[in-house]
């Protein structure tokens, strides 16, 4: 786990702290906030959530934080029940979770409201506050999505695609003489040899991806949008284009505490 540096609170008080939590399908990323600051983050692997040790440790040590309320998000149904009776068993406190359906203050143009991953209506959300609209938010997780918002907030949609890891998987997986590789950035686009070719396909498939559909949905807009990257691949896209205006790798965790200051979800 990979902790930030604390602040040092004043002697003698105890900050009051809001726990948000996004539950991805690969990783969840914890984080404490005081005072609207990002004040610890830390990272687990989600499939570690089944581990009943693991988790119970994992909360036993935010028991010593002054944490007033939960505020999360999931796309993996099989962990958040888990999370959340581990959460009212350990610390006490019951868990605002926030879905495709929650009413966070913003319009939604989508019409499967049901099957919206949380995490993307919680990073437009967040990005909106952030940023001001119109803004198109990258995520690059386990899968890449590129999301539409719009100058007023409302949330439009956008495209769901495969992210490096199932690209890579993928191609190891259905052709036969092909394999995973590493992510990595490759030296040259032209691969001179099969594990760089491969390389080098999965990055570009994922920045032209990128490139190509950012214009296209600008056009449905009537001013230029602020192009936000987050998730646990920002950094390594932003290497590859000049398209990303900011990489915001907690927004999320950002959207989730904001919502924890909605008197309704």
């Amino acid at each position: 786990m990979a902790h930030r540096v604390r602040r040092t609170p004043a002697r003698g008080l105890i900050p009051l702290m809001i726990l948000t939590i996004d539950i991805g399908n690969s990783f969840t990323k914890w984080g404490l906030w005081e005072d609207s600051f990002l004040d610890e983050r830390f990272s687990s692997q989600t499939s570690s959530l089944e581990d009943e040790a693991v988790l119970d440790s994992l909360l036993t040590d935010l028991r010593s934080k002054n944490i007033e309320a939960v505020s999360a998000c999931s796309v993996v149904p099989a962990a958040t029940e888990k999370v959340s009776r581990k959460i009212k068993e350990v610390l006490g406190l019951g868990v605002k979770w926030i879905s495709g359906e929650s009413e966070l203050g913003v319009g939604v143009d989508y019409e499967t409201r049901s099957t919206l991953g949380a995490d993307r209506l919680v990073a437009a959300f967040g990005a909106y506050r952030k940023y001001g609209g119109p803004v198109i938010v990258c995520d690059f997780g386990t899968a890449t999505t590129i999301d539409l918002v719009q100058e007023d907030g409302t949330f439009s949609g956008g495209l769901i695609a495969p992210g490096f890891a199932m690209l890579s998987e993928s191609l190891g997986a259905k052709a036969a003489q092909l394999f995973a590789v590493e992510i990595k950035k490759p030296d040259s686009i032209i691969g001179i040899s099969t594990e760089t070719a491969l390389r080098s396909g999965i990055f570009h498939s994922v920045i032209g991806l990128l490139e190509a559909t950012v214009p296209r949905m600008s056009e449905h807009l009537s001013s230029k949008p602020k192009i936000v990257a987050t998730g646990g691949n920002a950094h390594f896209v932003a290497s590859g284009t000049e398209i990303i205006d900011e990489i915001d790798e907690d927004l999320v965790l950002y959207g989730l505490f904001l919502s924890s200051t909605l008197a309704s979800i």
